[in-house]
């Protein structure tokens, strides 16, 4: 009898191992989608610069009108279409759009509606010339504190990435 007991006891234990493990994860996947649109916006920029920046048309082509041949040509990655559209971790809408005469891209991000994610994005972010949310800009040289994230996110659900 003493033999059952430790038996189901163990079986027991395993399981809530199990359990804790998948809750666990459960709670870290919610910054999961922080670092899979980071990831994603850094392929972006990354395809971008190499098949439109470094060409005589520099960003022109660099549209939402052009998402389909975007996305055909690999330049915006899977992670960033649902459905043949531009969208970001938080259901919202991604544009893109060419800025000073063709020499940058603009990336913006709509729809962001979680404070915090909002400031993980904003703080994790590094590869670009601007990034305004709301009305404030940071660059390169001004990167974002914490505390500026959670200020900039609190009433804005809108960021965008400008680069070269």
């Amino acid at each position: 009898m003493g033999d059952l007991l430790a038996t189901w006891y163990g079986k027991l234990l395993v399981l809530l191992s199990m359990a804790a493990a998948a809750g666990v994860i459960y709670a870290a996947s919610g910054g999961n989608k922080v670092s899979s649109q980071v990831s994603d916006i850094t392929l972006l920029q990354g395809a971008a610069r190499q098949q439109l920046g470094e060409t005589p048309n520099g960003y022109a082509n660099f549209t939402t009108g052009n998402a389909a041949y975007l996305i055909q040509n690999s330049i915006v990655p899977p992670g960033m279409v649902r459905n043949g559209n531009l969208v970001n971790k938080w259901a919202g809408a991604i544009t893109l759009a060419p800025t000073n005469n063709n020499g940058q891209g603009v990336i913006t991000l709509a729809g962001i509606n979680n404070q915090k994610d909002c400031s993980q994005l904003v703080t994790t972010l590094r590869d670009y010339d601007t990034l305004v949310i709301g009305g404030t800009t940071f660059t390169r040289n001004a990167l974002p504190d914490g505390v500026n994230a959670a200020q900039v996110c609190s009433n804005n659900t809108t960021i965008q990435i400008t680069f070269s």
